[in-house]
Parts: structure tokens; sequence; C-alpha cells
């Protein structure tokens, strides 16, 4: 749900206050997961499914809601809906018989009759196994059965959560919980759109983490993008909990390694769209990792998720 433009000022470059900027930020974050959290409990539903566009901190935030519950003494089995992917070279090859590039965001790469198995195995309470994705491969490595009987609450992430093919598997028994930029944002006057604060964010975590090259980055996030607008935005205002993810001071933090990664770019179909990403984060200055909190969710970019 898009809701206009926020606009964020934060002028100092004095290290105390970038810290203090910092926490004060993660502490709105956090307020937000303790709501979310609140709706969860009220509802009387033992199964949420968090959703959210590529980039948008689900990862994290799916820990950080198991230790919450934890903390009111329920135990929280998680399941990535991620994990239920086809193989990697039957997505190639199904992709390129068709021309087109592989969109993993789809749900046509997801292993629908398994998923559909395993969750009617859950709702019955009966132990089902759990396919282990290994991104490395593009291939499952194996299966870890899950027993229901164990669990208070069942999570189930991935960006594919908010589709109606996999929402409705849930025969109405789950809350749905949908984490994004909610907003395009001003920040010290410089905009930028809600999906070029999750664009900046993959450009460098694909870099560091996935050998992805920033132009690798641009040609698959328009997929993304398209994926989004036919799969996810015309369903995640039916989320009956909403979770901003942008953290103001994340400009200001990702921009060295951004600009760093922009400025080494070949000519090429995305020079315009870099040399803006670039131009605009030029203009703020540098706030540094070592501010993060251990929990922050920000990690999944700075830090090697490993």
């Amino acid at each position: 749900m898009q809701m206009g433009i926020r606009k964020y000022d934060f002028r100092s470059e004095s290290e105390s206050e970038k810290r203090d900027y910092v926490a004060l930020c993660e502490r709105d974050f956090d307020k937000q997961l303790s709501d979310a959290v609140d709706a969860i409990e009220k509802s009387g539903k033992r199964i949420i499914t968090l959703s959210g566009p590529t980039c948008s901190g689900k990862t994290t935030t799916a820990r950080r809601f198991i230790e919450r519950l934890e903390r009111s003494g329920k135990k929280t089995g998680v399941i990535s809906i991620d994990d239920y992917y086809y193989a990697r070279m039957y997505l190639e090859m199904r992709a390129e018989e068709k021309g087109i590039p592989v969109d993993f965001d789809s749900v046509n790469t997801i292993d629908l009759e398994y998923l559909s198995f395993c969750i009617r195995r859950l709702l019955i309470g009966e132990s089902f196994k759990v396919p282990q994705f290994d991104f490395a491969s593009g291939f499952r490595n194996g299966y870890v059965r899950f027993y229901p009987k164990k669990y208070d609450y069942y999570l189930f992430e991935g960006i594919q959560a908010v589709y109606p093919e996999i929402t409705s598997l849930f025969d109405g028994q789950n809350i749905s919980v949908h984490i994004s930029v909610m907003n395009d944002i001003e920040v010290n006057g410089v905009p930028f759109e809600a999906r070029e604060v999750r664009l900046m964010r993959r450009l460098v975590r694909d870099f560091k983490y996935r050998a992805a090259p920033p132009e690798h980055t641009f040609y698959m996030w328009k997929g993304v993008c398209d994926n989004e607008d036919k799969h996810i935005t015309p369903y995640r205002d039916s989320a009956e909990v909403k979770i901003d993810s942008f953290l103001p001071y994340e400009p200001f933090m990702v921009r060295s390694e951004l600009m760093s990664l922009l400025e080494k770019m070949p000519e090429g179909e995305y020079s315009a769209q870099a040399k803006n990403l670039y131009e605009k984060s030029g203009r703020l200055f540098d706030i540094d990792k070592r501010y993060l909190p251990d929990s922050s969710f920000f990690h999944e970019f700075m830090d090697d998720p490993k």
C-alpha cells in the first residue's frame, strides 16, 4: 500500500549523534514488530504467512517474531517457501524454451503440489518432510522432518506467501503479515522511490554475497518489478498486518559500498539508472555499519548472512 512520500532529515555528522540516530530508527522499527506480534496473538490463528518483495527484510523479521513469541513461552516452527523451489536447472531450461529470463519470484518456480501436501499434513497435525534447497548448487540437498505438535505457531516465510495460489492452501487458517518499504521517501532533500531503496539493498547484497555484478542485478530487476506488479501488488493490501521496513539511516549506511559498485559499472543499457542512484547517494554522507545493533535486519544487506 503506497502511502505517498515520507520526508526525513538528519544533518549531523557527529559520530555520537549518528549512533543515536541508528538506535532511534531501530526502536521505531522494533515498535512495529511488537504491534505485529500483538496482532498475531490476538487473532487466535496459529499459522503466520510472512510475505514481502525481494530485499524487504523478511528473513530477520521472521527470526525476531520467533524471539518475541518465545518470550511468552510459545514455540514457532519456520518453513521457508523458497525451499520448495524447483531445481534451478529445470527452471533455466523451461525459461530458455520460452525465450525469457528466469523469474525466481514467480509462483511457477514453486513446487505447489508438494507444498500443498505438506500444508495438508500440517493442518491435521501430522509430520511431513520439508525440502532443503541449496542456492549454491540450485538443487534440493535433502529433507528435514517437521513435527507440528512441537510448536504453538507455524511461520511460512517468502515473497510468495501473499500469492493467492499459496494463501488458498491454508483454508483461511492463517494470519497474513506483509513487510516492505511502503513509501517513496525523501532523505535530506534527496528523493528515492520505494523500489529504489530495495534495489540499493539488493545491489550491495548480491555483489557481496552472491557474486552478482551490478549490471546483472539491474537486468534481473525488471523481471522482479514485473512480477511484483502482477503477483504481489494486487494482493498485499489484503494482509491483516503491515510492516514498513524502511530504516531512515539506511541510505547513509549503504552509500559508500553502493557508490563504489556503481562507479565501476561498464557503459551499457543500465548506465543512466546507475548514474542516477550514484548521484543521489553522493548528496548524502556516511553512517558506519558498526552502529548496527546485533538484532537489526539490515545485517542481511551489510554483513555476510552466513
